[in-house]
């Protein structure tokens, strides 16, 4: 049984859709396949006085779903990362150039630098650990490349525990940019969570808002798709699933989600200051100055 002490979302309102509606039936282009939600994002004085002929939202997808297309993504680069670093460990520790896995395949790298040795022990061990470094490395490749389907997600989170923690800690304390983890959709359903992403930002006209804010099934859509083609594609409703309002992210939260999604493309890059101007701060200091 849920708990809904802890919701962040509430029942939806009647009426037209307003920022913070989540409602079903909605298109993620990267998740193919996969139900989604949206959640509205136009402001809401827009929404209260029908100024606008669009309305924006940010898709949602359930967390089992985006670990297998996103979170594999990043999770594989991170033990790529890891292993590349254990790699140049034992390369460095027996005294070899690191350089060598800019040219070379760390199995290349194995058959070469790293031969089976029965007389010399630490020879072994130091094999063993290459050797168990490359089929990580091949493991985080194949993740990157691989479909969803495949579930190279599971295999990294059995291999590598920590990075498959740190991941979902980051994500559920809001610290991955680009995502925000809610629990539920819905102030009744599940609260196995769902992740909004920030940076697909869909639309869809006004008439399909106050259809969806109606419930909208598949067979009055597709007479409007039929009236309008371009609407096609707006939304994603099944045969018996009709979209339709299925919650209200509460505040602050939903303030907290704009400020994420604000910040994400509101950040300002500059270039960052001549390292020898920094290595020279200190010595430039009148105090530094006098003493020497």
């Amino acid at each position: 049984m849920p708990n809904q002490a802890d919701s962040t979302v509430a029942q939806p309102r009647s009426g037209p859709v307003t920022q913070g509606t989540i409602f079903s039936c909605a298109v993620a282009e990267d998740y193919p396949r996969c139900a989604a939600h949206g959640l509205i994002i136009t402001a809401r004085c827009d929404t209260a006085n029908d100024k606008i002929q669009t309305y924006n939202y940010i898709p949602i997808v359930s967390l089992n779903d985006w670990l297998h297309w996103d979170g594999r993504i990043i999770l594989s680069s991170r033990l790529m990362s890891d292993t590349l670093g254990g790699l140049k460990g034992v390369l460095n520790e027996c005294g070899y150039s690191v350089s060598i896995l800019e040219t070379e395949t760390p199995r290349s790298v194995l058959a070469t630098l790293f031969p089976p040795s029965k007389t010399a022990p630490k020879a072994a061990k130091q094999r063993a650990r290459f050797n168990d470094l490359c089929a990580r490395h091949e493991l985080a490749a194949s993740g990157i490349l691989s479909a969803p389907s495949d579930a190279v997600c599971l295999q990294i989170a059995k291999v590598a525990p920590k990075l498959k923690d740190g991941l979902l800690s980051e994500l559920a304390h809001q610290r991955l940019a680009g995502y925000y983890f809610l629990n539920r959709v819905e102030p009744d359903g599940e609260d196995c969570g769902y992740v909004a992403l920030l940076r697909e930002i869909q639309a869809m006209p006004r008439l399909v808002a106050r259809a969806v804010a109606e419930g909208l099934d598949n067979g009055r859509f597709g007479e409007m798709c039929k009236a309008e083609p371009e609407l096609r594609g707006r939304l994603c409703i099944a045969q018996d699933d009709p979209a339709m309002p299925v919650g209200l992210l509460r505040s602050p939260n939903l303030e907290h989600l704009m400020q994420s999604f604000s910040l994400l493309f509101s950040r300002i890059g500059i270039d960052d200051p001549d390292p020898s101007y920094v290595a020279g701060l200190w010595a430039r200091q009148r105090s530094v100055v006098e003493v020497s």
